[in-house]
């Protein structure tokens, strides 16, 4: 499958945001295999703890999030130019640029979510019981796709 926009930079993103993705999930193995008792898994707006649960449910969000991930490449990798959702519309002689730009998106998007998963499964480890790495996320992923949506605009001008 011919996917000249697909660059090696944006393979380099994807193979790092699932390496990311695989210490959190060897992250949270350990600490399981190692905690007994329950740990903290809910806090409230001033992050006092509202909810304890296994330290099993420290997997759920490493493990949840390697599907995310992997849907995540497959559209990168296999979703026809002509099914992507462009906000602009593309000049002759722009496509790969501006195809590229949209890939770029994706690959940041799945770094961003694996270092966040990583990021809040040490979190919850480690009972910081913090929102801050959920509100640093929401204003990265609307970086990102703020930033790509611009350079898509300037790529094809």
């Amino acid at each position: 499958m011919n996917r000249p926009y697909i660059k090696l930079y944006h393979v380099i993103i994807e193979i790092i945001s699932y390496v990311v993705l695989i210490i959190a999930i060897i992250f949270a193995t350990i600490f399981v295999i190692n905690t007994d008792g329950q740990i903290p898994t809910h806090y409230d707006f001033n992050g006092e703890i509202t909810g304890y649960g296994s330290p099993a449910v420290l997997l759920f969000l490493p493990l949840s999030m390697l599907p995310t991930n992997i849907i995540l490449s497959l559209v990168m990798h296999f979703l026809p130019s002509s099914m992507m959702n462009i906000p602009v519309k593309i000049k002759p002689g722009n496509e790969i640029k501006v195809y590229s730009d949209c890939i770029l998106m994706v690959a940041l998007i799945e770094l961003i979510l694996a270092a966040f998963t990583l990021i809040e499964t040490i979190a919850i480890a480690n009972s910081w019981g913090s929102s801050i790495p959920s509100i640093i996320m929401v204003v990265a992923m609307f970086a990102i796709i703020i930033g790509c949506i611009i350079k898509m605009y300037v790529d094809n001008k």
